[in-house]
């Protein structure tokens, strides 16, 4: 009885495995069709909490520019010790 049971299981695995596997190959082009909407969201996001509506999720950058932190993403960078890092790799990048 329970090599019977432990042979359904082992099929039912099998058979979830196998259609995760489907789902995420069918769902690895969603990735490169959603990279053009990620700015955009960020632009529309910034005018929100320019007009005073707060977001669910904080912002991380500014509107229009990757490279400038909002408070949050400095907190963020802060709080990861990740400008400490980057610090560290300009030093040595500088030093050579």
């Amino acid at each position: 009885m329970t090599d019977l049971l432990l042979a359904i299981i082992v099929a039912l695995l099998g058979g979830i495995a196998f259609f995760v596997k489907k789902i995420l190959n069918k769902t690895d082009s969603l990735e490169s069709s959603f990279k053009p909407v990620v700015p955009a969201i960020v632009e529309i996001q910034g005018k929100f909490s320019q007009a005073g509506h707060s977001i669910l999720f904080p912002l991380t950058v500014t509107p229009g520019s990757p490279l400038k932190l909002t408070n949050y993403g400095e907190q963020l960078m802060e709080s990861s010790g990740f400008d400490k890092i980057l610090k560290n790799a300009n030093n040595r990048k500088n030093s050579c």
